[in-house]
């Protein structure tokens, strides 16, 4: 069994093994950061696990016509991330461009006050590789796909797809989002974490 699982922004995809671990015991696990390229090597998995920005790089993959295999669980999707769009996300374009400013001068800095601003607890990892493609990915951001994705999912998502949205999401308005991706179900008391929208889909299927 394959099992992939695509990070979220500024989550190095490394720290979700142990998680990822858990969740398919004796799965070969592939974790990848939130790409293009990432989603289309999630098409052919048994299990796709994404996460936030991972989950707008698959619902993006669908939009343009790929199809995926197996299993997909988004955890705290999303068509369009900025607030100013009126998808469903909390942070104003300003916000992120002052975050990928502050990401090029101290980006340990930036990375915990965003993590700290997301209710999430992963090590702060300062790679340079990684924070490099970080600032690439707030340009995607702060872009409107909402117009450009929202049609292909009004009448909810594809089959073998299961998503999850926090009601006490710091960073994304769960009756939005719920509204926009039809069939995603909001989970009581969860955040923005993935491990507890996780736990909410493994007692509702088989992972």
């Amino acid at each position: 069994m394959l099992a992939v699982w695509i990070s979220g922004w500024g989550i190095p995809p490394e720290s979700l093994r142990s998680l990822a671990g858990a969740c398919s015991p004796g799965a070969r696990l592939e974790l990848l950061a939130p790409t293009a390229e990432a989603a289309e090597a999630a098409r052919q998995a048994d299990l796709v696990v994404a996460w936030s920005f991972g989950a707008f790089r698959v619902l993006e993959a669908v939009a343009l016509g790929k199809r995926f295999a197996g299993d997909v669980f988004l955890l705290a999707p999303f068509i369009s991330f900025a607030a100013d769009h009126g998808w469903g996300g909390r942070c104003t374009l300003t916000q992120l461009k002052w975050l990928k400013r502050w990401l090029a001068r101290d980006p340990a800095g930036a990375l915990r006050d965003f993590y700290q601003r997301a209710g999430i607890s992963f090590p702060v990892l300062t790679d340079a590789a990684l924070v490099a493609q970080w600032g690439g990915d707030l340009d995607t951001l702060m872009e409107d796909a909402g117009p450009a994705l929202s049609a292909h999912f009004c009448a909810g998502l594809p089959a073998r797809f299961h998503a999850v949205i926090g009601e006490q999401d710091s960073l994304l308005e769960a009756r939005r989002i719920a509204a926009v991706l039809p069939g995603t179900r909001i989970v009581p008391g969860a955040g923005h974490e993935c491990g507890p929208l996780l736990a909410a889909l493994r007692g509702a299927h088989a992972l």
